[in-house]
């Protein structure tokens, strides 16, 4: 973190921090779901097959 002069930055600094924190959860849980989603249908298809 950059140091801060005045209040002004620091909140700045905590909205980015939030904002980066919120983006990487749901960019990583979209990632897990589709990962899930392709796994789950995968295990089905091969079950069906065999």
């Amino acid at each position: 973190m950059a140091v801060s002069l005045g209040a002004s930055s620091v909140d700045y600094d905590d909205r980015v921090m939030v904002t980066e924190i919120g983006f990487v959860s749901l960019l990583v849980a979209g990632f897990g779901a589709l990962a899930g989603g392709l796994g789950y249908l995968a295990v089905r298809m091969a079950r069906g097959r065999w």
